[in-house]
Protein backbone atom coordinates (compact mmCIF):
# COMPACT_ATOMS: atom_id res chain seq x y z
CA UNK A 1 0.00 0.00 0.00
CA UNK A 2 1.42 3.36 -1.02
CA UNK A 3 1.57 6.09 1.57
CA UNK A 4 -0.66 9.07 0.94
CA UNK A 5 0.76 12.55 0.52
CA UNK A 6 -0.27 15.32 2.87
CA UNK A 7 -2.10 16.88 -0.09
CA UNK A 8 -4.15 13.69 -0.61
CA UNK A 9 -4.97 13.43 3.10
CA UNK A 10 -5.98 17.10 3.27
CA UNK A 11 -8.12 16.91 0.10
CA UNK A 12 -9.91 13.73 1.19
CA UNK A 13 -10.60 15.09 4.68
CA UNK A 14 -12.09 18.33 3.34
CA UNK A 15 -14.23 16.45 0.81
CA UNK A 16 -15.51 14.18 3.63
CA UNK A 17 -16.19 17.04 6.08
CA UNK A 18 -19.92 17.51 6.77
CA UNK A 19 -19.74 21.29 6.18
CA UNK A 20 -16.95 21.81 3.65
CA UNK A 21 -17.64 18.76 1.46
CA UNK A 22 -21.19 19.73 0.45
CA UNK A 23 -20.28 23.44 0.18
CA UNK A 24 -17.57 22.75 -2.40
CA UNK A 25 -19.36 19.84 -4.08
CA UNK A 26 -16.15 18.32 -5.43
CA UNK A 27 -14.70 21.67 -6.56
CA UNK A 28 -11.46 21.27 -4.59
CA UNK A 29 -8.39 21.61 -6.78
CA UNK A 30 -4.66 21.14 -6.23
CA UNK A 31 -2.71 24.26 -7.29
CA UNK A 32 -5.14 25.77 -9.83
CA UNK A 33 -8.73 25.60 -10.97
CA UNK A 34 -9.65 24.35 -14.41
CA UNK A 35 -10.59 27.10 -16.86
CA UNK A 36 -14.32 26.43 -16.83
CA UNK A 37 -15.39 25.88 -13.23
CA UNK A 38 -19.01 24.66 -13.35
CA UNK A 39 -20.11 26.53 -10.22
CA UNK A 40 -18.85 28.36 -7.16
CA UNK A 41 -17.70 28.32 -4.43
CA UNK A 42 -14.49 26.47 -5.26
CA UNK A 43 -11.23 25.90 -3.44
CA UNK A 44 -7.61 25.63 -4.52
CA UNK A 45 -4.65 24.73 -2.35
CA UNK A 46 -0.93 24.24 -2.75
CA UNK A 47 2.05 23.39 -0.60
CA UNK A 48 4.20 26.44 0.08
CA UNK A 49 6.93 24.80 2.15
CA UNK A 50 7.82 21.85 4.35
CA UNK A 51 9.96 21.96 7.46
CA UNK A 52 10.95 18.57 8.81
CA UNK A 53 11.83 17.93 12.41
CA UNK A 54 15.46 16.88 12.92
CA UNK A 55 16.37 14.07 15.29
CA UNK A 56 19.68 12.80 16.62
CA UNK A 57 20.52 9.29 15.51
CA UNK A 58 22.44 6.88 17.75
CA UNK A 59 25.55 7.63 15.73
CA UNK A 60 25.28 11.25 16.87
CA UNK A 61 24.51 12.46 13.37
CA UNK A 62 21.30 14.41 12.83
CA UNK A 63 18.75 13.26 10.30
CA UNK A 64 15.26 14.20 9.20
CA UNK A 65 12.38 12.51 10.96
CA UNK A 66 9.21 11.41 9.22
CA UNK A 67 7.28 14.27 10.84
CA UNK A 68 7.23 18.00 10.39
CA UNK A 69 5.21 21.05 9.50
CA UNK A 70 3.96 21.86 6.03
CA UNK A 71 2.44 25.14 4.93
CA UNK A 72 -0.41 25.37 2.47
CA UNK A 73 -1.97 28.36 0.80
CA UNK A 74 -5.71 27.80 0.55
CA UNK A 75 -7.81 30.01 -1.73
CA UNK A 76 -11.59 29.98 -1.53
CA UNK A 77 -13.32 31.53 -4.55
CA UNK A 78 -16.83 32.74 -5.30
CA UNK A 79 -18.39 35.01 -7.92
CA UNK A 80 -21.96 34.82 -6.67
CA UNK A 81 -24.06 37.77 -5.46
CA UNK A 82 -23.19 36.80 -1.88
CA UNK A 83 -19.57 35.89 -2.72
CA UNK A 84 -17.94 37.96 0.02
CA UNK A 85 -20.08 36.36 2.71
CA UNK A 86 -19.67 32.93 1.10
CA UNK A 87 -15.86 32.95 1.14
CA UNK A 88 -15.71 34.48 4.63
CA UNK A 89 -18.05 31.82 6.01
CA UNK A 90 -16.15 29.01 4.31
CA UNK A 91 -12.85 30.40 5.60
CA UNK A 92 -14.24 30.21 9.13
CA UNK A 93 -15.52 26.67 8.46
CA UNK A 94 -12.00 25.73 7.30
CA UNK A 95 -10.54 27.19 10.51
CA UNK A 96 -13.01 25.08 12.52
CA UNK A 97 -12.08 22.02 10.43
CA UNK A 98 -8.36 22.54 11.15
CA UNK A 99 -9.02 22.30 14.88
CA UNK A 100 -9.86 18.61 14.47
CA UNK A 101 -7.89 17.70 11.32
CA UNK A 102 -5.17 15.09 11.88
CA UNK A 103 -2.37 14.38 9.40
CA UNK A 104 -0.16 12.70 12.00
CA UNK A 105 -0.82 8.99 12.49
CA UNK A 106 1.07 8.44 15.75
CA UNK A 107 -1.05 10.87 17.77
CA UNK A 108 -4.77 10.14 17.28
CA UNK A 109 -5.75 13.58 18.58
CA UNK A 110 -3.65 15.21 15.84
CA UNK A 111 -0.88 17.71 15.93
CA UNK A 112 -0.95 21.46 15.98
CA UNK A 113 -2.51 23.13 12.94
CA UNK A 114 -2.33 26.92 12.67
CA UNK A 115 -3.79 29.67 10.51
CA UNK A 116 -0.81 31.95 10.00
CA UNK A 117 -2.53 34.58 7.86
CA UNK A 118 -6.00 35.26 6.49
CA UNK A 119 -7.11 37.79 3.86
CA UNK A 120 -10.25 38.68 1.92
CA UNK A 121 -9.89 40.17 -1.56
CA UNK A 122 -11.83 41.01 -4.67
CA UNK A 123 -9.86 40.02 -7.74
CA UNK A 124 -9.24 43.03 -10.01
CA UNK A 125 -11.00 43.33 -13.35
CA UNK A 126 -13.46 40.49 -12.81
CA UNK A 127 -17.11 40.65 -13.80
CA UNK A 128 -19.03 39.58 -11.86
CA UNK A 129 -16.65 40.34 -8.99
CA UNK A 130 -14.58 37.32 -7.95
CA UNK A 131 -14.24 37.16 -4.16
CA UNK A 132 -11.25 35.34 -2.73
CA UNK A 133 -10.38 34.32 0.81
CA UNK A 134 -6.71 33.44 1.21
CA UNK A 135 -5.49 31.40 4.17
CA UNK A 136 -1.88 30.54 4.92
CA UNK A 137 -2.06 27.45 7.12
CA UNK A 138 0.48 25.22 8.83
CA UNK A 139 -0.24 21.52 9.33
CA UNK A 140 1.64 19.08 11.51
CA UNK A 141 2.09 15.83 9.54
CA UNK A 142 3.77 12.45 9.38
CA UNK A 143 4.97 10.64 6.27
CA UNK A 144 3.87 7.43 7.98
CA UNK A 145 0.20 8.32 7.76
Amino acid sequence: MALKTVEEIFHQAIAADSVLGPAFGGRIYLVQMPQLVPAYPAMTFQRISTQRIWVHAQSGVGKESSAGFTRFQVDIWSNTATGGNDVSGLAQALINFLQKFNAYSVYPQGGSNFVMNQQLRVEPQTQPPMFRAILDIQIFFSDNT
